[in-house]
């Protein structure tokens, strides 16, 4: 069982790797579309010239305050760090449920859910969900993660047998109710 769940977690750790390096060509193609948009431009002109007093609008800042924050990385290397937790549920083959954790997490947390909709995020992670399918090292996580599983499952074979055996032998057999 040990050897299963190191060997998985070890598949795992390299379908991080693919799903982080995927993820953040999605989520920069993405970003560059929104940073494209006429109502983010006119919001970053009014947030020059009103330097001491910008319009507030929590998803292009939330974008300005990810930017800013990363100096020595880009911005969709910092944002798919922590979003590549959410390959859980890539490998449950749940991408809406990746989304609406890094909504419910970070665009909530930001103010931003008026300004973004969920799509935005779904849209990514079924991207990147469909991409991460063919790739060798998530395949292999999902192929490790059902050996674990089968593991588990005759480890509590062994474990009931073993339990079965102390209650017939000293327990006087099954309970008659």
């Amino acid at each position: 069982m040990e050897n299963a769940l190191i060997a998985y977690n070890e598949a795992n750790n390299n379908a991080k790797k693919e799903a982080n390096d995927i993820l953040r060509q999605h989520l920069a193609d993405k970003i560059k579309l929104e940073e494209q948009r006429p109502n983010y431009q006119e919001w970053q002109q009014k947030r020059m010239a009103q330097s001491a007093n910008p319009p507030r609008q929590p998803w292009f800042e939330y974008i300005e305050r990810i930017k800013s924050s990363s100096t020595f990385e880009a911005l969709d290397e910092t944002v798919a760090v922590s979003w590549t937790s959410t390959l859980v549920w890539i490998l449950a083959n749940r991408p809406d449920q990746a989304a609406r954790e890094v909504y419910e997490n970070d665009i909530k947390n930001a103010g931003a859910t008026d300004f973004i909709p969920l799509s935005w995020f779904q849209d990514i992670f079924n991207e990147v969900s469909m991409e991460l399918k063919n790739m060798s090292g998530f395949q292999a996580a999902i192929a490790k993660g059902q050996e674990a599983f089968q593991q588990l499952q005759k480890s509590e074979d062994v474990l009931q047998k073993g339990l079965d055996y102390i209650q017939d032998r000293y327990e006087g057999g099954t309970p008659p109710v």
